[in-house]
């Protein structure tokens, strides 16, 4: 029997969404429809609603976000400066 092949649906937020580099996690508002941190050895990343960046963030893009997506920052970064189709 054939499996079916998986199908992925990505729906367009109509918020403005940023990619932050940030200090520290504390104080970070999670009540936004999608709030993601990312932690490596060498930064700690945040993607959010634009309007919930925080203020403090040491460097900041900003674009739009999509639901059902498990992205890394880094990830994300590409695809909100459209170095990636989508």
């Amino acid at each position: 029997m054939a499996s079916s092949p998986a199908v992925l649906r990505l729906r367009v937020f109509p918020e403005a969404y940023s990619v932050c580099r940030i200090a520290s996690a504390s104080g970070v508002d999670e009540s936004g429809r999608l709030t993601f941190l990312s932690r490596t050895d060498e930064e700690l990343s945040l993607v959010c609603e634009s309007a919930k960046a925080p203020a403090d963030a040491l460097a900041r893009a900003g674009g739009c976000g999509l639901r059902n997506c498990l992205l890394t920052a880094r990830a994300a970064h590409c695809i909100l400066r459209r170095k990636i189709p989508k």
